[in-house]
């Protein structure tokens, strides 16, 4: 990965304790003596002080307010982007999860908190593929209001979990999850007085990737490919744990199937990024060196489809 590199900051040298200050003259124009200029009184020093605190006092007061409007208004609307491929769920002992790319679609709002609780818009419920799968290999249909939608990483991941007994109560093994276009997700209201988004703005975020979305993919091909792979093989890790080099090969031979017409370059990158993180497993899970990657690869596309949606606006 490369660094941008710029001119190096040059701290300004800090006086030292022999330092002196220098110390005002004024010359008496009626003779050759020089006078010194005194500091404040006493009083007048004390005066300036209070009136630094206050000014003080007063931006904090200023800052606190801002910031107490935007903690209080709902976070970004975000649209999860296809993966190419069926997503197959990872269980832990309570849930089962998959990890979904995603961008933000309103760059003047806040981020969302890990957590934060999303609903799937009703125009895009039903452009996803939610199914099981039983013991004898039969797909089983699943209704979509199962799934739980939470934010995970800022605006590049969203968490889509689904309880493990519900599966295990209709006979089912595993569950994937598979959708062909950007999927719109809204915040939902938390219970801390914040104040919802109106329906014109969450209109207005929804159809800037409606209508550049696609133009966005086209102008971003490889990274959109090599994000692709990255989430394709982080979602067949375990949430834990070290994997070797072996099964970090098979992976990316796994996650490249889908992607017939990857470039060389996409190709080169996608294999670099695995080498990076096959180096890094001594001290840094595999799932999580991919991640990393991911969201830097995601925080890039979601500035050039900010560019693109000013361009068009």
């Amino acid at each position: 990965m490369t660094i941008a590199s710029g001119r190096p900051y040059r701290l300004k040298p800090v006086p030292s304790e022999k330092t002196h200050m220098r110390v005002p003259k004024s010359v008496d124009s009626k003779s050759d003596r020089v006078s010194l200029t005194f500091p404040a009184q006493i009083g007048d020093r004390r005066n300036i002080v209070m009136t630094r605190i206050s000014v003080l006092v007063l931006l904090c007061l200023v800052f606190t307010m801002t910031n107490a409007r935007e903690v209080h208004a709902d976070p970004q609307v975000l649209a999860a982007v296809p993966a190419g491929e069926p997503l197959e769920f990872v269980c832990s002992e309570a849930t089962c999860e998959v990890e979904l790319s995603t961008i933000c679609l309103q760059p003047d709002r806040h981020l969302p908190s890990p957590g934060t609780i999303y609903k799937v818009i009703d125009d895009d419920l039903g452009s996803l593929a939610f199914s099981g799968r039983s013991a004898d290999g039969t797909t089983v249909p699943l209704n979509s209001s199962l799934l739980k939608v939470a934010s995970h990483r800022g605006q590049t991941a969203i968490r889509v979990s689904v309880d493990r007994e519900v599966l295990e109560r209709k006979g089912l093994l595993s569950a994937s999850l598979d959708f062909d276009r950007p999927i719109a997700l809204v915040p939902q209201p938390a219970q801390d007085g914040s104040v919802p988004q109106s329906t014109a703005e969450i209109a207005k975020a929804v159809d800037g990737i409606r209508r550049f979305g696609q133009i966005w993919a086209d102008e971003n091909a490889d990274n959109m490919t090599i994000a692709r792979i990255t989430v394709r093989m982080a979602n067949r890790l375990p949430l834990s744990g070290v994997v070797p080099n072996t099964t970090s090969d098979q992976l990316l031979r796994q996650a490249l199937g889908q992607e017939t017409a990857i470039s060389p370059s996409a190709l080169a990158s996608s294999h670099q990024l695995v080498a990076l993180c096959q180096r890094r497993s001594q001290y840094t899970p595999m799932r999580k060196c991919l991640a990393d990657f991911h969201d830097q690869i995601m925080r890039s596309l979601n500035g050039r489809y900010w560019s693109i949606l000013d361009l068009g606006s």
